[in-house]
């Protein structure tokens, strides 16, 4: 779906929401059934007018028929929300490819949803397709014309696009799927990153350095440019076990503004250090998980209860704010008071 396709369908939606509404608060509950039940027809998925014609049915006395349409109403939320959940994960693993494809699903059943289009846009830029990702990014300003993510990233890609020296999201990686595993794995933010280092040349995937130093260990990219270092901690830790023979891989999971977040994952042991774990436990990993990684807060999802979503705009405010899968609640237009701004 593109920009205009997708303005003219929000359009009508609002229009036809508009007039659903008006029916419902005047008592015209037959009209009302009507309008919402064209609307399922052109948006087979639109759980907001399942919601309104259950509510209508329910008015004309039509109670079995309308708890059928309430209880599509709640399969439609999981489903959604199953594939949310699915598409974080495989963001998480760096799967871009399977979010992409999962991502473009969710827009299809539900065209209306902003962090969808720009998940989709984040991992259209991971795999290369500049074009689906503008276009992505573009669908979500036409959603909300204030969103921070989208006209960052539609920057980035038109800075890239201007540059021929850029290279694409795929090269200089390792193009390897990490799945954290307990004892093996840490995502963790970078310290001390250089106020003026630019952020625009590193892309999610690419392999960094991790470069042993008096105090710990510094991180540095491919060209030797410093981002910054790991926490004293972790730092600390992996370089008595890399001067014991250990071998680790990193590559940058995250770039916000001037945050880096990188994965680090031991691809040897040493036999001499066969028992001790690299990294503590999962749990402890987990937490290190800085505030503007690919993750999301998800209501029932502990092990991402520290991430945030990096398309974190959902309420226009920034990337600051965390970002938390809703459940609708579906009751009556006259207890809770509709308004053609829900959409």
């Amino acid at each position: 779906m593109n920009e205009s396709h997708l303005k003219n369908l929000l359009n009508q939606i609002k229009k036809n929401t508009k007039d659903a509404l008006k029916a419902s608060q005047m008592g015209l509950w037959e009209e009302a059934e009507q309008i919402n039940r064209m609307m399922i027809q052109e948006v087979e998925c639109d759980y907001r007018a399942y919601g309104r014609l259950a509510d209508a049915l329910m008015k004309l006395g039509k109670t079995s028929e309308a708890a059928d349409y309430y209880d599509i109403v709640t399969d439609l939320d999981k489903a959604k929300k199953d594939m949310t959940k699915k598409s974080i994960k495989l963001a998480t693993e760096s799967n871009w490819n399977a979010a992409a494809a999962i991502n473009q699903e969710i827009i299809e059943d539900f065209p209306w949803d902003l962090e969808a289009y720009n998940r989709l846009g984040k991992a259209c830029m991971e795999i290369g397709d500049k074009n689906k990702a503008s276009n992505a990014f573009k669908c979500a300003l036409v959603i909300s014309e204030n969103s921070v993510i989208a006209k960052k990233n539609l920057a980035r890609l038109d800075k890239t696009n201007n540059d021929p020296n850029k290279r694409s999201a795929n090269s200089n990686t390792s193009n390897k799927n990490y799945i954290e595993e307990s004892a093996k794995t840490v995502i963790t933010k970078l310290l001390n990153v250089p106020r003026q280092l630019d952020t625009s040349n590193l892309l999610s995937g690419d392999t960094v350095q991790l470069v042993l130093s008096s105090k710990g260990i510094k991180v540095m990219d491919q060209n030797n440019q410093v981002l910054g270092s790991l926490e004293p901690k972790i730092g600390s830790r992996l370089r008595r076990l890399i001067e014991g023979g250990n071998k680790y891989e990193a590559n940058i999971t995250s770039i916000v503004e001037n945050e880096v977040s990188i994965i680090i994952n031991e691809v040897f042991r040493s036999v001499s250090q066969a028992n001790t774990p690299s990294f503590i436990k999962k749990s402890e990993s987990i937490s290190l998980i800085p505030n503007a990684t690919i993750g999301y807060t998800l209501n029932d999802e502990s092990k991402f209860a520290d991430m945030k979503d990096w398309t974190d705009d959902d309420t226009e405010t920034g990337d600051e704010t965390i970002f938390t899968a809703d459940i609708p609640s579906f009751i009556s237009v006259q207890a809770k008071g509709y308004s053609e701004d829900d959409f």
